[in-house]
């Protein structure tokens, strides 16, 4: 090529020689290992970015300065007393899949515009795992937080057999905020009972779908969640600017929260009636992000 090249610069009137470049348009690096939209059975990206949705990740401490999420985080508090906020792995995975940002790194988020609030209500029990450890007093105050700071929704990836009376007196709360409240079945196999808070009325059940199309954790606790969605082995942000795969019903979850930034970003007055009357059907979610305003 640059023989030719050298040829042609002798030709008499010529103003620039140089290579036909190839030109690649911009995507995340691994998005061809963490394709949201098409595990979630889309035809395409959604125009929608959850642009200003305000999604209040009450988990474990998310990692602030990972190049995916420093950006997307307006917001963070630590409300444990035994230590200050950390870096763990579940509120880091979970805050990813909502909202990283598209910035040439990593992944993006189903909503990679939206707004972050990073609430930690619960402590990672050990080292490399991201199994989390979350008491009502820690979480009550992240709720009350999330509320005050005007989040839209507020994403519980957590649970618990049986029910809280005082986080159910605020998950209504906010509801009559209109907030939108996301929490996981279960990942119990022998369980048909659903977890709270994903038990309350007011919250978004989310039930899980393996990648051969089985639910999870099992068809009859699944089928009874509002939703379901991929659970199994989503890529996501993790501590130290790094990625990982996480699994489970908590996942499944964040992904919901995702698609609600963009249905609230399409329409402020999207409700819990407007998602239910979609009954778990994820393609008339889609066909409401979709359809002209």
């Amino acid at each position: 090529i640059f023989k030719v090249m050298e040829e042609i610069k002798k030709m008499p009137g010529l103003v620039l020689s140089q290579p036909d470049y190839i030109y690649t348009s911009f995507s995340e690096p691994m998005d061809d290992m963490q394709n949201l939209p098409g595990l979630l059975g889309m035809d395409r990206k959604p125009d929608h970015t959850g642009k200003g949705v305000g999604v209040g990740i009450v988990d474990t401490g998310v990692d602030r300065t990972h190049k995916d999420l420093e950006a997307a985080v307006v917001f963070a508090d630590n409300f444990l007393e035994t230590g200050p906020a950390k870096a763990e792995i579940h509120g880091t995975g979970v805050a990813g899949l909502v909202g990283a940002r598209i910035n040439s790194f990593g992944i993006s988020g189903l909503a990679p515009q939206c707004r972050i609030l990073a609430l930690r209500a619960c402590r990672q029990v050990s080292e490399g795992r991201p199994a989390g450890e979350c008491y009502t007093h820690s979480l009550v105050k992240a709720l009350d937080t999330g509320i005050g700071q005007g989040a839209s929704i507020i994403n519980m990836s957590l649970g618990m057999q049986g029910e809280d009376r005082i986080m159910s007196r605020l998950i209504r709360a906010g509801a009559r905020k209109h907030i939108l409240f996301t929490a996981p079945a279960g990942n119990r196999p022998d369980s048909a009972v659903m977890a709270f808070p994903a038990s309350h009325p007011d919250v978004i059940s989310v039930g899980g779908r393996l990648a051969d199309g089985r639910l999870f954790p099992n068809d009859s606790l699944a089928g009874k969640a509002d939703i379901r969605v991929p659970c199994s082995n989503l890529l996501t942000t993790v501590p130290g600017d790094s990625h990982n795969f996480l699994s489970g019903t908590s996942v499944s979850s964040a992904v919901v929260s995702g698609l609600l930034a963009l249905c609230l970003e399409k329409d402020p007055d999207f409700s819990l009636e407007t998602f239910r009357s979609f009954n778990g059907r994820l393609e008339d979610i889609f066909a409401f992000i979709s359809s002209a305003q």
